[in-house]
């Protein structure tokens, strides 16, 4: 592990491998590793809700906060990374073997989502709470990303997102973490023998991040709503759902466990929510002599971490 030193040039870090940089190798793709990335963006986006509740605890006023709509948006984008990701590989999948038919092409996010249902289930799969709320997800975030504010006012009847999106607050933050979270956890077995399911890096380790959102980001949410005498209908919780089906390609993930990390930083007079990931960080003591790497195996689905 290199550790940056007091005065290096950030640019300097950007042509080396980095730690947690993973992706997959299989038959496809002729046996190029194809990149993970909803594991960067889906870090991110929990980070940036970190930032987000420790803005909403600071502020006296009710909106987006500085951090609201920007996570919004990176939590989406994780959704939309891994969607896209499952969708390479089933497109190839059919286009190298043509033994589960033809795959639609296509950019769109949701029907990348019915084609991926339907090639690994083999038609089978039905309809699904994740993709109507995937769909409600989409058009909050592409009337907040592309500014459609007074161009439509939407209705949703799968969640709470606010109809008048420009006067979103936390709680469409946390409706868009369950949505997303939801959907990680519907496709973390669509590839046999790997857990798709993104783990979070947190004190020189990773843990899967439905655990710490339930850990960290539901209960500093609540804690900061109760210490304003505010309460909200949302349920904070997520869905057992999931498409119940999976493609063996016979696949493995790899993971860079060295790289580079920023110099030592120790905050003072931490906030409830970093409070909280202290807390979760001292609840995974770190054995000096290991480095500890996200588990994506099979085993991570019912063992329930990383």
């Amino acid at each position: 592990m290199r550790t940056a030193k007091p005065g290096d040039k950030l640019e300097a870090y950007r042509d080396c491998h980095l730690v947690g940089e993973f992706g997959m190798q299989s038959r496809l793709f002729s046996g190029d590793i194809l990149p993970f990335l909803f594991h960067d963006s889906a870090n991110t986006a929990f980070y940036m809700a970190v930032d987000a509740l420790k803005a909403m605890q600071d502020s006296p006023v009710i909106g987006p906060t500085q951090y609201g709509i920007p996570a919004v948006n990176m939590w989406f984008l994780s959704v939309e990374s891994l969607i896209s990701t499952l969708y390479k590989i089933v497109l190839d999948d059919s286009e190298s073997t043509k033994s589960r038919g033809a795959v639609r092409k296509t950019q769109k996010l949701l029907e990348k989502a019915e084609q991926i249902d339907s090639y690994i289930s083999g038609g089978k799969a039905t309809p699904s709470q994740m993709r109507l709320k995937l769909t409600e997800f989409a058009t909050f975030r592409n009337t907040l990303f592309h500014d459609l504010t007074y161009v439509k006012r939407p209705t949703y009847s799968h969640t709470v997102f606010a109809v008048k999106a420009e006067k979103m607050n936390q709680v469409d933050l946390m409706q868009a973490i369950i949505v997303a979270v939801n959907t990680f956890r519907y496709y973390r077995g669509a590839i046999h023998d790997i857990d798709l399911l993104p783990k979070v890096f947190i004190n020189a380790q990773f843990d899967a991040v439905d655990l710490l959102s339930e850990e960290v980001l539901f209960p500093a949410f609540s804690e900061i709503l109760g210490s304003r005498q505010m309460a909200t209908d949302l349920k904070l919780e997520f869905s057992t759902e999931s498409l119940g089906f999976e493609l063996d390609i016979e696949a493995r993930i790899l993971i860079r466990h060295d790289g580079p990390t920023f110099p030592e930083h120790n905050p003072t007079n931490p906030a409830i929510v970093h409070r909280l990931l202290t807390d979760a960080s001292t609840r995974r003591p770190v054995d000096p002599t290991i480095f500890k790497v996200p588990d994506y195996t099979a085993n991570a689905r019912s063992t329930g971490n990383g």
